[in-house]
């Protein structure tokens, strides 16, 4: 993860000694929505790994030069690439944490005959 806490290994070795864990219907809720909201974001971000990095860069000055003749108050700092690519990472960072907490909390659903 891109900032772990310094102590987390502690916390899920608590997790796997206590043998705490979250219920099944509630990973449910957490996968269908983070997990949606991280692909809407690759799937939107993901689309400039395609475009040539040479376009983006102009790309990039371009949206600067029309902030500066607009007068926008907060011109975009990071060019698209780092973007792109701090973007991809954190949302791989946010999938593995959520493997690793779901490997020590997770409890399969008993079976009922609804």
């Amino acid at each position: 993860m891109a900032n772990p806490l310094p102590y987390e290994d502690k916390i899920y070795g608590r997790i796997k000694q206590e043998k705490l864990t979250i219920d099944p219907d509630i990973w449910d809720l957490i996968e269908h929505h983070v997990y949606n909201d991280l692909n809407y974001t690759n799937v939107f971000v993901g689309e400039y790994q395609f475009v040539p990095k040479w376009i983006l860069k102009a790309g990039h000055r371009v949206i600067i030069m029309l902030c500066k003749l607009s007068r926008c108050q907060f011109p975009p700092s990071s060019d698209i690439i780092k973007l792109y690519e701090v973007t991809m990472q954190h949302n791989k960072n946010v999938v593995d944490f959520l493997r690793t907490l779901k490997s020590v909390t997770y409890t399969e659903k008993e079976k009922t005959d609804d």
